[in-house]
């Protein structure tokens, strides 16, 4: 008899929760359960009542938008309502006798980021799961909150990118530039076109200050590695005099920090490679046969 009533009632729990939106109960029997005081005033817990009827218990839960779990004691027909699916594995007590009831949500198919880490919270009442960058990735783009579609019972599309820089830190590149780029300086004193060629040969490039930001990160990483000596950028004006390109042919955006009385004119010395000068963090117009240092860079 009680294990035809345990089932009527379980059944007409599944009908009622099913007409709202969620199509599956998972349940759980504990004999022992948390510290449901403990969980009512500090964790999850909204509300303890007492209802006749298990289905009575659930149709209370499904009534309230924040209620996506509760506990119900067969005997005293105690029913506790909790804002979380979850039960929280620290929390335990000898207490016995509640069975706890889990609404859907979408539980399955986490989709997994690699370089992450994730935190799933309820905010707004609503599963939500953060996602990090693990310790050595670096955050590129993306957005780094998920939801869960209560209607499809899907999560949302990830589109948080987190790069993992220990293929690059092995190879001597830094992380000086935020999302944008790794860095390495070179101490070896060449012509532009020699740098040029060893940084293709390294799988990265002459340094391009493409933005602002990228200007200001790179003007402080080479002055933190030399003072007196200059360091070759990708920039030249080869092809047209006074129009300054990167070697993949794209503009290099103004302002231009030329130190003072640069560039030279076009009839002097043909300089038409650039070079940072770190003490001053400003750009001088150089011959490219010229000696420098370089900067080598992979953009992210």
């Amino acid at each position: 008899m009680w294990r035809m009533l345990l089932y009527t009632t379980c059944s007409l729990f599944s009908v009622v929760l099913g007409m709202l939106a969620s199509p599956r109960i998972k349940i759980e029997d504990f004999t022992h359960v948390t510290r449901l005081q403990d969980r009512l005033d500090t964790h999850h817990g909204i509300a303890v009542v007492t209802i006749p009827s298990l289905t009575g218990c659930s149709a209370l839960c499904l009534s309230k938008g924040n209620c996506w779990s509760f506990f119900y004691d067969f005997v005293n027909y105690v029913c506790r309502l909790n804002k979380s699916p979850f039960l929280d594995l620290s929390e335990t007590t000898s207490q016995s006798g509640y069975h706890h009831f889990s609404r859907e949500f979408c539980d399955s198919s986490l989709p997994s980021v690699a370089h992450t880490t994730q935190t799933i919270t309820f905010t707004n009442e609503a599963p939500t799961i953060t996602y990090a960058c693990t310790t050595g990735a670096i955050y590129i783009s993306g957005n780094n909150v998920m939801t869960c579609n209560l209607g499809s019972l899907q999560w949302n599309v990830s589109t948080i990118d987190c790069r993992d820089l220990s293929p690059y830190t092995a190879r001597g590149y830094s992380e000086v530039c935020g999302t944008e780029s790794v860095l390495k300086f070179v101490g070896n004193k060449v012509p532009f076109d020699t740098g040029k060629t060893t940084c293709t040969g390294d799988g990265s490039h002459l340094a391009r200050p493409r933005t602002t930001v990228r200007w200001d990160c790179l003007k402080e990483y080479v002055f933190s590695q030399t003072s007196g000596v200059h360091v070759w950028m990708d920039i030249t004006d080869r092809n047209v005099e006074g129009v300054l390109v990167f070697s993949d042919n794209t503009a290099v955006p103004p302002p231009y920090p030329w130190l003072p009385g640069e560039p030279f004119p076009a009839s002097k010395d043909s300089a038409d490679c650039i070079a940072i000068w770190p003490s001053h963090q400003q750009w001088d117009d150089m011959p490219c046969g010229n000696l420098a240092f370089f900067v080598c860079e992979i953009e992210l």
